[in-house]
């Protein structure tokens, strides 16, 4: 088994799951508020529950099903790539289609797809990884997984950031694709200066500043 190998399963899972993850955790929500947002709450309860609902169900039947695939591919290859291509369709028809219905069905098949990937995925270390060495590859999969929280967290929050000089952030939200560049560059950002509210005055801050200081003294 080589290093290679290893460097591209890590990279398998850590783009999968911050592509579902990205979606689950912030976007959905997002796009749920700029279709419907008078039924937020209602929709992106149907439409999260609607992708849980095909996710428990599609990743056993997938990993079932890719046990019995016999093709000159092999047994998992097709369930990869069909389930990223499929993915990817599935978090395109979310991001265009202006519509409940639409950014419902373009979730499920998001997860229908996806974890039919990640059961492919995952038998590949019981069976081309030796003994001896799935130790260190669970390891570098562990890792990868725990990585995508925090990437699928931060890549859409710094995608909708508004350009500088603008009041207004963007309206159309795009979920983040299995493919998408690392938000690394991002993270020694300064933290954005938000102007102070309407009606308050330098003068009204100067007895807090004073008390501030009288109650430091006293300590």
């Amino acid at each position: 088994m080589s290093r290679a190998f290893v460097v591209r399963l890590g990279l398998g899972y850590l783009g999968l799951y911050s592509a579902v993850l990205s979606v689950a955790l912030v976007t959905l929500a997002l796009r749920i508020e700029d279709v419907d947002p008078r039924h937020k709450e209602t929709s992106l309860a149907v439409v999260a529950s609607l992708g849980a609902l095909v996710a428990l169900l599609a990743n056993p039947l997938a990993g079932r099903l890719s046990d019995r695939t016999t093709s000159r591919f092999g047994r998992r290859r097709p369930w990869l790539v069909g389930g990223v291509l499929g993915g990817t369709l599935g978090l395109a028809v979310m991001a265009l289609v202006p519509s409940v219905a639409a950014v419902a069905a373009g979730w499920c098949l998001a997860q229908l797809c996806f974890n039919a990937t990640i059961a492919a995925l995952a038998a590949t270390v019981p069976e081309q990884v030796p003994a001896p060495q799935r130790g260190l590859v669970s390891g570098v999969v562990g890792f990868s997984q725990r990585l995508a929280v925090p990437w699928a967290w931060e890549r859409p929050r710094c995608s909708r950031r508004a350009p500088p000089g603008s009041s207004s952030r963007p309206r159309r939200r795009w979920p983040s694709s299995p493919c998408s560049p690392c938000p690394c560059a991002t993270a020694r950002r300064r933290p954005a200066r938000f102007p102070s509210p309407r009606g308050s005055s330098s003068a009204a801050s100067g007895p807090i500043r004073a008390a501030t200081r009288t109650s430091a003294g006293c300590g």
